[in-house]
């Protein structure tokens, strides 16, 4: 015997006129809502039934949830929740969507795409790096989910896919699968539209500050992945701001990492241990391995800032790591501002 409101959704559901072989997204937090949303669905009368795909979303990511639920442009059928995709898609790919740097990119995309008329699908591994290499594989699933086929153009943000050989996995997908626009943002690769950050501008404005503002001179980078394009630009970036100060730099001056608070403290051992003397500052492309960094030195009776400074590269807001107890840090952020407009604009 069907409940009352069992009976108002179907009623509902039969005014919205939604064939029975029409694909339905459903966006879930695996609350009790979304479980009883499920369990309506499921519940149709087959002639009434669609195709249910899920979709888990984070409750910290809602309010974008909402938004893309419930946006206008009456082109869409909406019910409690559930949205039924007629407009364009574009599936966006990337790895740890709701952290600072990411999350602001994510949002002005959003916004563009909807004044666009376009709805956007995001795939997002957990996490950019993960303890174990198993860890990273079980994480690279998601993508698996992908249907190709089903989207109008694909975004996939390579510099943070960083499990090893998923970023390659996915173009080689996108190559056989797909037919529609490619956009890569974060790097830059032969074959496709790429859209990156200025990060050699970044680093260099940050290294000027450090020299102009401060009086150091006897300054190091800690950079990301060795023979990475971001990285070069990263390294490039401070090589232009310490020549035109009329320092001398090279490869010696220069740490490679990951990106993450591991290499940080690998460094402070090679800083320690490999050199006559600390340098007076180090720039680190990441606010992760810049509190790494610090967290070893301090490990080791070196006192930051008083004993050398340290600069993150990202600006993320609430950083926290359990391991870590270090004050305020100099950081600064990417400007996404000339890759907002431009990525939305390629695609379209």
């Amino acid at each position: 015997m069907k409940d009352k409101t069992e009976v108002e959704f179907q009623a509902e559901w039969k005014k919205m006129g939604v064939p029975a072989n029409e694909t339905v997204l459903v966006a879930v937090s695996t609350g009790c809502d979304s479980m009883t949303l499920l369990s309506l669905l499921q519940r149709l009368p087959e002639k009434m039934r669609p195709t249910v795909q899920v979709a888990y979303v984070d409750h910290q990511l809602r309010e974008h949830v909402i938004w893309w639920i419930w946006c206008p442009g009456g082109k869409n059928k909406r019910v409690k929740g559930v949205y039924v995709m007629t407009r364009k898609r574009i599936a966006v790919l990337t790895a740890q969507a709701d952290e600072y740097t990411q999350g602001r990119f994510l949002s002005g995309f959003f916004e563009k795409a909807f004044q666009l008329d376009y709805d956007v699908c995001v795939f997002s591994m957990y996490l950019k790096y993960q303890d174990t290499a198993s860890r990273e594989v079980g994480d690279a699933n998601i993508f698996n989910l992908i249907e190709f086929d089903k989207y109008d153009a694909v975004v996939i943000c390579t510099d943070r896919i960083r499990t090893p050989g998923t970023e390659e996995g996915l173009r080689w997908r996108v190559e056989h699968e797909f037919d529609g626009p490619v956009l890569i943002v974060g790097d830059e690769i032969e074959g496709y539209k790429s859209i990156n950050i200025d990060h050699r501008k970044n680093i260099c404005g940050l290294t000027d500050h450090l020299i102009e503002e401060h009086g150091y001179r006897d300054i190091v980078l800690l950079d990301g992945w060795e023979n990475n394009a971001n990285s070069e630009l990263k390294k490039q970036g401070f090589f232009d701001s310490m020549k035109s100060h009329g320092i001398a730099v090279d490869e010696s001056s220069v740490y490679y990492g990951n990106n993450w608070f591991d290499s940080g403290r690998q460094t402070a051992m090679g800083i320690t241990e490999n050199r006559d003397r600390l340098p007076q500052a180090v720039v680190c492309a990441s606010d992760h391995m810049a509190l790494g960094l610090a967290a070893e030195l301090e490990q080791r009776g070196v006192k930051v800032p008083e004993d050398i400074a340290i600069t993150g590269y990202d600006a993320v807001k609430n950083l926290t790591r359990s391991a870590i107890s270090f004050p305020s840090m100099a950081s600064a952020a990417h400007s996404h501002q000339p890759v907002k407009p431009t990525s939305e604009s390629t695609v379209h």
